[in-house]
Order: C-alpha cells, then sequence, then structure tokens
C-alpha cells in the first residue's frame, strides 16, 4: 500500500524556502492589452481552386482557417511593400 501524502506537511527545508522566498507580483498587462485589436473589414474576393486548396490544406496543418491565413500574408506583403507605393 503506497503512503499517503499530505501536502500541508511540507519539510523543513520546504518550509525554510518558503520562508526567504520572493514573490514576483504578475507584471504583464492583461491579456486584452498584450495584442492590440485591429479594425478589420470584410471583403469578398475570388480565387482560383488550385489557390483556396492549397490555403485550406495549409491552414489544417497549422490549426487554423484558411481566412486567417491569406488575411496574413496579404498584411505581411503590405507591410514590406508599403513604403514603395
Amino acid at each position: 500500500m503506497k503512503r499517503r501524502i499530505i501536502y500541508t506537511d511540507a519539510p523543513p527545508e520546504i518550509e525554510e524556502a518558503l520562508e526567504h522566498a520572493v514573490i514576483i507580483e504578475d507584471f504583464l498587462p492583461a491579456p486584452e492589452f498584450l495584442v492590440p485589436k485591429t479594425s478589420k473589414e470584410e471583403i469578398t474576393i475570388p480565387l482560383n481552386n488550385r489557390s483556396l486548396d492549397f490555403f485550406r490544406k495549409y491552414a489544417r496543418k497549422q490549426k487554423t482557417t484558411y481566412q486567417k491565413v491569406i488575411s496574413k500574408i496579404l498584411e505581411n506583403y503590405a507591410s514590406q511593400h508599403a513604403t514603395t507605393i
């Protein structure tokens, strides 16, 4: 039969360590402030079947939606080429 562990009876070395422990307050902002929300607009865009199949397969592997994949690709492209327009 296994010995039952009572967690309130900590060994002396743990009790001593806890007495000298430094508690760090949570310094991160709330999750809603970590990633700012950006405004988005829904559009309709025709894509050929081959492209759409590619994005769907890739999204499935990444466990996301193909719309998010396409959106991220367009965001990256736009940010890289914004200064050239």
